[in-house]
C-alpha cells in the first residue's frame, strides 16, 4: 500500500505532462488520413488519461458537459431504434465516441499556459493540410485537396480561415506572418474549390470577425484581393459563373440543377421526418441509402418525391432525419450555449489571446453552420473540430473563473 501511495503522486504529477503532447498529436492528425492503428493507440492513451483523472478524483465537471452528453445520448437512442443498427453503431463509434474523447480531453487538458501550444498545433495542422491540398483536382476541375471532394475541402476552410484571422492580429510577428501566408493560400484554395456554401459561410464569418475586432476596413481589401486573384486562377469563367449564381440565387434555384435538386431533397427529407419525428431513422450519414433500400424506389415515385442518394444536403434536416426532433433540438441547444458562452468570454475577457481564440472558434463554427444549410457537416473531420472548439471554449470559461478568483 505504501508503494502504491508513493507511485500514485508521481504518476499524478507526470501523467498530464505526457497526455498533453499525445493530445496535441491527436488534434494535429484530425484532417489527415492516418493509419487507424496509430489513431487507435493515441485514443487509448487519452482514454487512460481520462480514466486516471476520474480514479484520482481530479475530474473537473462542467455544467456544459451535460449538454454534450445529452446530445450524444439522443444519438445513442436513435441508434438503438435504427433501421440499420450496424450502420448506426459504426458511425456512433467513428464520429461521436471519438468526438467525446476529444471533447473531454480538451476540457481537462487546456489551461492558460498550454493554450498557445494548442493554438499553434491547430495552425500548423491547417497549414500542412492546405499545402498538401494543392494539385489535388477532381474530375470536374474543382480543387478537391486531400479531402476527396471540393465541398469537403470547402467545409475544412470554413473552419480554418475564420479561426486563423483573429490570431493574425494577436500573436507575435513570426506567428502573424505564418497566419498571413496561411490565410492567403487558404483564400486562393477557397476560390478554387468552387464551393458556394463555403464562399458564403467564410465571407460572412470573416466580416463578422472583422467588425467585432474593429478592423472592418480589412474586408474591402480582401474583396479586392479576391478580384485580383481571380484572373490568375485556371477556371476563371467557371468561378465567375458560380459566383453569379449566388448573386442571382432566386433565378439560379430554378435553372441550376445543383440548387433545384436540393429543393427536392428538402421535400423528401421533411416527408421522411414526419414518418419518424421523435428519434428519426437512425444515426449515420449513409442512412438515406438504407431508407431508400427499405422503402423501395417506387415508394418515392408514387408520392412524387426524389430519393436522395447520399444525404439531404441540409445538416439540420439530415440530423432530424437521422435522430429526430430530439437530436436536432439537443444539438441546437449545445450550439446556442457555445456561441453565448464564447460571446461572453470575448466581451468580458481582457486577455487578447483568449479573445482572439474564442472569436476564431465561434467564427469557424458559424461559417460551418452556414454552410450546413446546403450541405452535410456531420462528417469527419468537421465533427471532431466541433468537439474541439466546444471543449476549448468551455475550458477557457473555467480558466477565466479561476483568474477572477
Amino acid at each position: 500500500m505504501e508503494i502504491l501511495q508513493n507511485i500514485i503522486p508521481y504518476s499524478k504529477d507526470k501523467i498530464e505532462r505526457w497526455a498533453f503532447p499525445i493530445y496535441l498529436l491527436y488534434v494535429f492528425a484530425i484532417p489527415f488520413k492516418i493509419p487507424s492503428f496509430f489513431l487507435t493507440l493515441l485514443a487509448i492513451l487519452l482514454l487512460i488519461f481520462i480514466i486516471f483523472k476520474i480514479f484520482m478524483k481530479e475530474w473537473v465537471w462542467s455544467k456544459f458537459d451535460y449538454l454534450v452528453i445529452l446530445f450524444s445520448f439522443t444519438l445513442l437512442l436513435s441508434t438503438v431504434l435504427s433501421i440499420d443498427k450496424t450502420l448506426s453503431l459504426k458511425y456512433m463509434k467513428r464520429d461521436i465516441l471519438s468526438g467525446l474523447l476529444i471533447y473531454f480531453s480538451t476540457a481537462q487538458l487546456i489551461d492558460y499556459y498550454r493554450l498557445k501550444w494548442f493554438i499553434r498545433t491547430l495552425l500548423l495542422s491547417f497549414g500542412v493540410a492546405v499545402m498538401l491540398s494543392f494539385g489535388h483536382w477532381g474530375h470536374d476541375r474543382k480543387l478537391y485537396g486531400i479531402f476527396g471532394h471540393h465541398t469537403r475541402y470547402g467545409k475544412f476552410l470554413d473552419i480554418s480561415i475564420p479561426f486563423t484571422l483573429p490570431i493574425l492580429f494577436s500573436e507575435n510577428i513570426y506567428t502573424a506572418i505564418f497566419c498571413l501566408l496561411l490565410l492567403l493560400s487558404s483564400l486562393y484554395s477557397l476560390i478554387l474549390t468552387m464551393s458556394r456554401g463555403a464562399w458564403i459561410g467564410v465571407f460572412a464569418s470573416v466580416l463578422f470577425i472583422l467588425i467585432l475586432i474593429k478592423r472592418w476596413y480589412v474586408f474591402p481589401i480582401i474583396v479586392v484581393l479576391v478580384v485580383l486573384i481571380l484572373p490568375l486562377t485556371p477556371l476563371k469563367k467557371d468561378i465567375e459563373h458560380r459566383a453569379m449564381s449566388v448573386v442571382t440565387l432566386p433565378t439560379s434555384v430554378r435553372t441550376d440543377i445543383s440548387l433545384s435538386s436540393r429543393v427536392e431533397y428538402y421535400k423528401t427529407a421533411l416527408r421522411l421526418i414526419e414518418m419518424r419525428p421523435i428519434l428519426g431513422w437512425g444515426y449515420g450519414r449513409k442512412m438515406p441509402r438504407m431508407i431508400r433500400k427499405k422503402l423501395g424506389k417506387n415508394w418515392f415515385k408514387r408520392r412524387g418525391l426524389v430519393s436522395f442518394k447520399s444525404h439531404a444536403h441540409n445538416s439540420y434536416l439530415e440530423l432530424a432525419l437521422e435522430s429526430g426532433v430530439l437530436g436536432l433540438a439537443s444539438f441546437l441547444v449545445l450550439i446556442i450555449v457555445f456561441v453565448l458562452r464564447g460571446w461572453r468570454l470575448f466581451i468580458y475577457s481582457t486577455d487578447p489571446y483568449i479573445r482572439a481564440t474564442v472569436l476564431g472558434m465561434v467564427g469557424g463554427m458559424l461559417a460551418l453552420l452556414i454552410h450546413g444549410l446546403v450541405d452535410n457537416i456531420f462528417q469527419k473531420p468537421y465533427i471532431a473540430y466541433m468537439f474541439v472548439f466546444i471543449g476549448t471554449v468551455f475550458a477557457m470559461e473555467r480558466i477565466m473563473e479561476r483568474i477572477d478568483e
